[in-house]
């Protein structure tokens, strides 16, 4: 749990400084902390979660205050934002996301944060990292891992003259 904990935060960090190429003002709070918006489509339980891991993270430091933002389609919100020139400094989505927005030039590349604060890369898994990256450009971290697979019917696609890929 420790070592989940330890890479939101990092993220969290990270992309606060870069995310989305710093769309919003972040202005100091009351408490003089720089706040940081955060924008996902996560809600329920899992907010809940989400919420308990930033509020140890702003307690953890004094320099800045995440407030996390719910999106009913974070998608269009983001489409929206680019337009408007809104953007959150954050944005929790999808890893596959990546490639179709850092070739827009929305997304900030990470590369020169994640070395400035020694992040173990090795922590992450590789794939994962991968679907985040762009160009050899790293633009996010990621936060979840799961699994993706893809089923066929052999019989199907060979009665179509379809050969399936060996790779995927």
């Amino acid at each position: 749990m420790k070592k989940v904990l330890l890479a939101i935060l990092s993220m969290v960090l990270l992309l606060s400084l870069a995310a989305c190429g710093g769309g919003s003002d972040n202005s100091k709070n009351k408490d003089g902390k720089e706040e940081i918006v955060m924008w996902g489509s996560w809600s329920g339980d899992q907010i809940k979660q989400l919420e308990k891991q930033i509020d140890s993270y702003n307690k953890s430091q004094d320099k800045y205050k995440v407030k996390y933002v719910m999106q009913e389609n974070v998608e269009e919100k983001l489409l929206t934002g680019i337009a408007g020139g809104e953007l959150p400094d954050i944005i929790m989505w999808d890893r596959y996301q990546t490639a179709l927005y850092a070739p827009k030039g929305v997304l900030e590349p990470l590369d020169k944060l994640v070395k400035e604060d020694n992040v173990k890369m090795d922590d992450f898994y590789e794939e994962s990292v991968k679907e985040m990256t762009y160009s050899d450009k790293l633009y996010g971290l990621p936060l979840l891992n799961d699994n993706r697979i893809l089923f066929y019917n052999k019989k199907l696609l060979q009665e179509a003259g379809v050969k399936p890929p060996t790779t995927w």
